[in-house]
C-alpha cells in the first residue's frame, strides 16, 4: 500500500499533494470529505456526518466511500471508522418528506388537486424517537398513522435542520411549486444617438463648461471643490499644512 492518503481514526484524511495518484484520490473523496486546510504539501480533509449524508443524497452509497478510502490509503484504515461510515450513511432515507393528496377541490390558481406535506418513515422506532424531541414536536401536526405525521408547510426547512441535529436527516421528495413571475429588465447606459457617453457628474463636477464674466468674456468652469494652490514659477509646490486630528 503506497497511496497518497493517510486515514486517521479521528476521521481526518491527509492527502499528499505531490503523490502521483493525488488527483485521483482527491476526485474520489470530494463527494463526502470536507477540505479543512490546504497548505503546500499536505491537504487535510475531514469526514463528517453532513458530508456523508450529502454524498448519499447525491447518489453515492457507503460501499463507494469505503472503497475510496481503502483504495487510496497508505496504511490500513481503522475498522471502527469504516463501521461508522456505514452506520451514518444508513440513517439517510429512513425519514422522507413528501406530499400526499387529500380530499377537496382543486387549487383555482394551479388547477392541481390539494395536497399536504407529511413526514413518513420506513422505521417506526425512528419516527417515535424524533417526535419525542421538544424542538421537533411543535413543527409537526397530527399523526396520520404509525408511519406518517403531518408537517406544517411553513416549517419544512426548520424541520429538516432539526432532524439533522438529532442525527436523522430527511430525504426531501416533496418538490417545489412555481412562484410568481416578475419581469426583470437590465438597465443600459448606451447612448441612443451614437455619441460616446461622458463622465458621470459627481459632487465636484463643473456646473458648466464655460461661464460668462461681467465683461462678456468666457471664463473657466465653476466647481464646488476648492482649487489646488497655484504652482510657482520655480521651486516645489507648498500645500497647506495638515491640521492635527482632534
Amino acid at each position: 500500500m503506497n497511496g497518497p492518503l493517510i486515514v486517521q481514526s479521528d476521521k481526518t484524511l491527509l492527502l499528499e499533494v505531490d503523490h502521483p495518484d493525488a488527483e485521483a484520490a482527491r476526485r474520489d473523496i470530494a463527494p463526502f470529505a470536507e477540505l479543512e486546510r490546504a497548505p503546500e504539501h499536505v491537504h487535510t480533509y475531514r469526514v463528517t456526518p453532513l458530508g456523508l449524508w450529502n454524498a448519499r443524497a447525491a447518489g453515492h452509497d457507503a460501499e463507494q466511500v469505503v472503497h475510496a478510502l481503502l483504495t487510496h490509503s497508505r496504511y490500513p484504515v481503522p475498522q471502527p471508522l469504516l463501521v461508522d461510515v456505514a452506520d451514518t450513511m444508513a440513517r439517510y432515507g429512513r425519514l422522507t418528506l413528501l406530499k400526499e393528496p387529500v380530499d377537496g377541490e382543486d387549487d383555482p390558481q394551479t388547477g392541481l388537486p390539494p395536497t399536504r406535506l407529511v413526514l413518513r418513515t420506513t422505521d417506526r422506532a425512528v419516527l417515535t424517537e424524533v417526535l419525542r424531541h421538544k424542538r421537533i414536536k411543535p413543527l409537526v401536526g397530527e399523526r396520520v398513522d404509525e408511519d406518517t405525521v403531518v408537517v406544517h408547510a411553513s416549517e419544512r426547512g426548520h424541520l429538516k435542520q432539526e432532524l439533522l441535529k438529532v442525527g436523522w436527516p430527511a430525504e426531501d421528495l416533496a418538490g417545489y411549486v412555481d412562484g410568481e413571475a416578475h419581469p426583470i429588465e437590465l438597465a443600459t447606459q448606451a447612448s441612443t444617438t451614437g455619441t460616446a457617453a461622458g463622465p458621470r457628474p459627481g459632487p465636484c463636477a463643473p456646473t458648466s463648461s464655460r461661464r460668462s464674466t461681467a465683461s462678456g468674456t468666457a471664463g473657466p468652469a465653476s466647481s464646488c471643490c476648492p482649487a489646488a494652490p497655484a504652482r510657482p514659477s520655480s521651486g516645489p509646490v507648498r500645500w497647506p499644512a495638515r491640521r492635527p486630528p482632534p
